[in-house]
């Protein structure tokens, strides 16, 4: 089969990112003697997005999208049965734990529910014998009278090392070096990685539709081997380990480490932490082996919030991990949102406070959206009463920066005003009494990867606070 890859096309990006989830399934595609072509529609406007995909010949087309791309994929699937007919529209990724509602409402032939690297294979020879899809589990389709048919949960693969490095060849990997950045705003030659997969965790406002709660990790041998792959083919500097729980196994994060040490593989790295799983012979010990940056989901500096979210964290494990963090020399980016169901005025300005006092360099709040499949979303539709899935779903698109749904005590005009007051009062204070952050920050990166990254970090930093600045101002 002749196979299209493709990714989405989010209006304009400060980064492109690498399509890790397509590497993924592209090596077993391969490896089963399929043609494979990609197609960067992210780097594309949505008006040179035609002519591009008519450059190709293919017999299926697969897009990896994420759950806020729905009214991208409906487009786009659109446009391929206009111009190729007889082609199959297969959708993975995150977007398909709404798999009913997007072949109701879109081109799509099938998605890939869950883990793909086993799914598409099955597929892809069903679709060259003509054989019947329901025997290929792990997906939804439509059959010959257009009914949406589900075959059920694929069995996750238990043994992450058994699956195939990701196909970085069969894309433009240059591209994606130059605008990935380590510990999400540095500018060094980086790629993301990825070591394990579920999460046992029950956070109410996580979707564990593709991976879901059964955690699997990969050795620690392996891992070595794919980071120093990425540095002789590729030239990498560093890597961005993006698991949701990359530190839940300390054990295997501490092998990863000294094997790291051991083979003076010079690479720097980030991670997605957690506050109350770190201590010190832990963070010490990643230093060591080059890392530079945690993510921490701080969520709330109110208790109650967190209590709601059923994080299973506190706020003292919070003030905890910074410290301990900052002490071992690795930086800090903190992820924070508002709206979660019972937010008040008194909760923000819990919020607010908690960074203040911990010197966090807060950007922007995020808002929380439910999103179905989750417990939030159950909770949400019993407080407010939540829309039609089909008329939530075309604002999903500007989550980010919109509010889609208010969870909270407030009124929407009082909660947008109170997140904006917020985020203006903790970058100032910032400013104001944590200029020794600031420039540890910097020292930091000039000891860890000389003068280029420190003044890239720097310039970054000054660029966004003028911009903040003027906004401000205006």
């Amino acid at each position: 089969m002749r196979i299209l890859l493709t990714n989405v096309n989010r209006g304009e990006q400060r980064h492109l990112y690498f399509p890790l989830g397509l590497a993924y399934v592209a090596a077993p595609l391969r490896k089963d003697g399929h043609g494979l072509a990609f197609l960067d529609v992210q780097a594309l406007s949505l008006d040179d997005i035609p002519a591009a995909i008519s450059k190709h010949t293919f017999d299926v087309v697969c897009i990896s999208a994420l759950i806020t791309d729905f009214k991208f994929v409906q487009w786009f699937s659109r446009l391929v049965k206009e111009r190729f007919p007889g082609v199959k529209v297969v959708l993975g990724g995150g977007l398909s734990t709404v798999s009913e509602l997007l072949l109701k409402k879109s081109d799509v032939d099938v998605t890939v529910c869950q883990e793909g690297e086993e799914t598409v294979v099955e597929l892809m020879r069903a679709f060259a014998d003509n054989s019947p899809l329901s025997a290929v589990k792990g997906i939804f389709y439509k059959d010959a009278a257009g009914e949406i048919k589900s075959t059920g949960r694929r069995a996750p693969i238990e043994d992450l090392d058994s699956i195939d490095f990701p196909a970085y060849d069969v894309f433009s990997v240059d591209r994606y070096l130059r605008t990935e950045k380590l510990g999400f705003s540095h500018p060094v030659k980086s790629l993301s990685v990825i070591t394990t997969r579920g999460c046992p965790y029950s956070c109410v406002f996580c979707d564990k539709g593709v991976w879901g709660g059964n955690y699997r990790a990969r050795s620690p041998e392996n891992i070595l081997k794919e980071v120093e792959h990425l540095k002789k083919r590729y030239g990498v500097e560093a890597v961005v380990f993006s698991d949701d729980l990359f530190v839940l196994d300390k054990k295997r994060v501490h092998a990863l480490c000294d094997l790291m040490i051991e083979n003076k593989t010079g690479i720097a790295w980030s991670c997605n932490g957690r506050v109350n799983l770190m201590d010190e012979p832990l963070l010490k010990k990643m230093k060591a082996a080059g890392c530079m940056t945690i993510a921490y989901g701080l969520e709330s500096g109110s208790q109650r919030m967190l209590d709601v979210m059923k994080k299973r964290i506190t706020v003292e494990q919070s003030r905890r991990a910074i410290a301990l963090t900052r002490k071992h020399g690795i930086d800090i980016q903190p992820y924070l949102v508002l709206n979660m169901i019972g937010e008040d005025e008194e909760s923000i300005g819990e919020t607010v406070g908690f960074c203040k006092e911990m010197g966090l360099p807060v950007g922007k709040f995020g808002l929380f959206t439910p999103l179905p499949n989750t417990e939030l979303y159950a909770m949400a539709d019993r407080a407010v009463g939540m829309p039609p899935l089909d008329k939530q779903i075309e604002q999903w698109r500007d989550w980010n920066d919109g509010l889609t749904v208010n969870l909270s005590r407030l009124p929407d005009d009082r909660l947008l005003e109170l997140k904006s007051r917020a985020e203006s009062e903790i970058r100032d204070y910032y400013v104001r009494h944590h200029k020794r952050l600031i420039l540890r920050r910097f020292m930091l990166r000039y000891r860890q990867m000389g003068l280029r990254v420190a003044l890239g970090v720097f310039q970054t930093w000054v660029g966004k606070y003028m911009k903040y600045q003027k906004r401000k101002s205006a």
